[in-house]
């Protein structure tokens, strides 16, 4: 595995208004990008299809999803496998997630250690890395946009 990332982000969101988030599959699918499906398949464990455009491809996996680790309200593990859709191979993360109150916000660190195969393999790293970062960036829009709005219903 590597390690593709190890950041700190703040989300203008309280933690126990996020911590829900990981127990309902149709919230989750809202704030996870380019998620086109999700359904629980089981107590912490989701199914789905996600897309994520790279710069020459969007690419299309099907993924499932498991939490591990889980300490409520602080902390769990997502762990995920998928096979890209049109390409050989497939990849596994390993994603430590921590949530930190920080007044009406709510610090969050995580690490991604990800293995990939195949035609992914051939992508590398640093466009993977660039890839997530983004991602990221618009996983935490996405949660501040879905929980203010249901604050504001």
């Amino acid at each position: 595995m590597t390690t593709i990332a190890d950041e700190r982000v703040r989300v203008a969101v309280a933690r126990e208004r996020i911590w829900p988030v990981f127990d309902d599959a149709e919230r989750l699918r809202q704030v996870l990008p380019g998620c086109e499906s999700l359904e629980p398949t089981g107590p912490g464990t989701y199914r789905g299809l996600l897309a994520t455009r790279l710069p020459f491809l969007t690419l299309r996996a099907d993924v499932t999803a498991r939490l591990a680790d889980v300490a409520a309200p602080d902390r769990l593990r997502l762990e995920l496998d998928g096979r890209p859709r049109g390409l050989a191979g497939g990849f596994r993360a390993s994603i430590p997630i921590e949530l930190v109150a920080a007044g009406s916000s709510t610090d969050v660190h995580y690490t991604v250690d990800l293995t990939t195969s195949g035609r992914l393999a051939t992508f590398g790293a640093p466009l993977l890395r660039d890839t997530f970062r983004k991602q990221v960036a618009i996983l935490v829009a996405n949660l501040e946009r879905v929980l203010s709005g249901e604050a504001s219903s």
